[in-house]
């Protein structure tokens, strides 16, 4: 999954959708714990759902993420629609 498109400039949010994330790092976006907007968590959230280990707390944060966010990533022409 290396030519994943995504909205986010992020480095980290490219990581993440990419697979290479180590467990850390992941751990730390389901707990909340990385400097990123709201559309970033969105992004990066779609990603580790699939992982059973943090699937639980993924759907929790996607749920608490601004309905205004989610719209406003839905809109973007370049945005992952998955």
């Amino acid at each position: 999954m290396s030519d994943i498109d995504i909205v986010s400039r992020n480095p980290l949010v490219k990581t993440i959708a990419d697979g290479s994330a180590k467990d850390e790092l992941i751990d730390m976006l389901v707990d909340k714990q990385l400097p990123f907007t709201d559309e970033e968590y969105l992004e990066s959230l779609t990603f580790v759902i699939k992982i059973d280990r943090v699937k639980a707390k993924a759907l929790t944060l996607l749920k608490q993420i601004p309905d205004s966010a989610k719209a406003n990533y839905v809109d973007r022409g370049n945005a992952n629609h998955r």
